[in-house]
């Protein structure tokens, strides 16, 4: 209601009195009530979310390194990694392309302190992987540094944990609890045989053999009556063949 055009129209009304309603206020007359966003959550009129976090241990200044592709042509072999780049607004992931001329990470990184020392040792075609001079080897797909899968399954077991928690809660008072998993890649959730029957990826396998052990317990016993298989989905992009894929933004799983 602040430009010129909306006040004269508001003036053209010849109103009595004006009230105005907003939660984008430019600029304040008479205020006589508000309502901001920490009194709307001490008075629980907004939905309230519980955050709990995973840290690993000694792993606050690791190097992450993940290897996407290793790729050949002619004598040419070259090998895609994701690494944590130095620019001008700070750290970015982002992917970077080695070959037997660029093998440094500090160097690849944009010298990202955490990379230095630290070089390819060797790019394997024929095994799909890299060795690194401090004696690791990462094959396609997988990766070091960051969250491995010993912290990804403990956060869904924590999750499974707390969501059953709140279904004894909540049970009686007839309301529906939800658990969202923001994950990191369709394939960590659903992957595709070779003919295209769409199979379980290893976070849909976690939850269900966490959840299976979860509901045993006695105290969850007879607490939800469905299958396994029937109390989680995934929510992705499709492809013009219905496949789920990737997209530039994050892939919410439930």
């Amino acid at each position: 209601m602040e430009t010129e055009i909306r006040k004269k129209a508001i003036e053209n009304l010849n109103p009595l009195c004006i009230l105005r309603y907003s939660a984008t206020h430019t600029n304040f007359y008479n205020l006589m009530y508000s309502l901001n966003p920490v009194k709307a959550y001490d008075l629980g009129l907004v939905k309230q979310i519980e955050v709990d976090s995973v840290i690993s241990e000694n792993d606050f200044n690791d190097s992450f390194i993940q290897l996407e592709s290793v790729n050949r042509t002619g004598n040419n072999i070259t090998a895609k990694i994701k690494i944590d780049t130095s620019s001008t607004t700070g750290i970015k992931r982002k992917s970077v392309t080695a070959n037997r001329n660029k093998l440094d990470l500090f160097i690849l990184s944009n010298k990202n302190e955490k990379y230095e020392g630290l070089k390819i040792y060797e790019i394997d075609f024929g095994n799909q992987q890299i060795e690194l001079t401090n004696g690791i080897v990462l094959k396609v797909g997988e990766s070091k540094g960051g969250m491995n899968d010993e912290v990804m399954r403990f956060m869904i077991q924590k999750t499974v944990e707390e969501h059953l928690k709140k279904e004894r809660e909540y049970k009686a008072k007839g309301i529906k609890v939800l658990t969202l998993f923001f994950i990191d890649k369709v394939k960590n959730y659903r992957e595709y045989d070779e003919i295209g029957n769409a199979i379980a990826g290893k976070f849909a396998t976690w939850f269900e053999e966490i959840y299976q052990n979860e509901i045993a317990k006695p105290n969850n016993k007879n607490l939800i009556s469905n299958s396994v298989t029937k109390i989680h989905n995934g929510y992705f992009s499709q492809d013009n063949k219905g496949r789920v894929k990737d997209t530039g933004g994050r892939n919410p799983s439930r």
